[in-house]
């Protein structure tokens, strides 16, 4: 998924407070999520997470989208890279252990847009968009109406299973589905273009 060019225009309008929150909220708990598993200290994560977006508020005003698929995904990639190597450094001067040449094995390969690192990433971005989707979509929706779409849509059970276990019509069932999907699709075109 391709983050929208609607959701980067704002980001670039001043006092776009909503547009950040969206921002920190899609991509913060990935970055954290990376964060974790390679050799950043746990106390250190939300000063790299933090670091990140600052450099991404600072540079939105020159990001260009070349118009190809994950033109930002890869952009937000680099500036992390560059805020790890930046985090590397500090830590190597103040003598705190941050993985030595593991860590940086791990960003010289997170950098190769061909690595498997690279590719893990394109895949657990996307599970991010799409988990960020998911949770603003169920607060938007009764417990039940959300259950149904899930369970038929994401679990891919059948209506009437589905429909026994809530205690739910078919076409209660169906037409739950057809309105968190119909929310889904409207929170995608705000947030991706694909």
């Amino acid at each position: 998924m391709d983050t929208s060019a609607t959701l980067l225009e704002s980001l670039q309008s001043p006092d776009e407070s909503e547009s950040w929150l969206i921002l920190n909220q899609l991509y913060g708990p990935l970055i954290r999520n990376w964060l974790q598993r390679n050799h950043v200290r746990l106390d250190d994560h939300d000063d790299v997470v933090q670091e990140v977006l600052v450099q991404v508020s600072k540079k939105i005003d020159q990001f260009q989208h070349s118009g190809r698929v994950g033109a930002f995904r890869n952009w937000l990639k680099q500036i992390t890279i560059n805020c790890l190597r930046n985090y590397g450094r500090k830590r190597a001067n103040k003598q705190i252990p941050v993985g030595g040449s593991d860590f940086e094995e791990f960003v010289n390969q997170w950098a190769d847009p061909n690595s498997q690192i690279s590719r893990v990433w394109r895949v657990e971005y996307q599970q991010s968009v799409v988990a960020y989707l998911l949770h603003v979509a169920q607060q938007k929706f009764s417990q039940k109406t959300y259950q149904a779409f899930y369970e038929t849509a994401v679990l891919n059970r059948e209506a009437n299973e589905v429909a026994e276990q809530l205690d739910m019509s078919v076409a209660a069932i169906y037409t739950a589905r057809s309105r968190v999907l119909k929310e889904l699709r409207n929170l995608k075109h705000g947030i991706c273009d694909d």
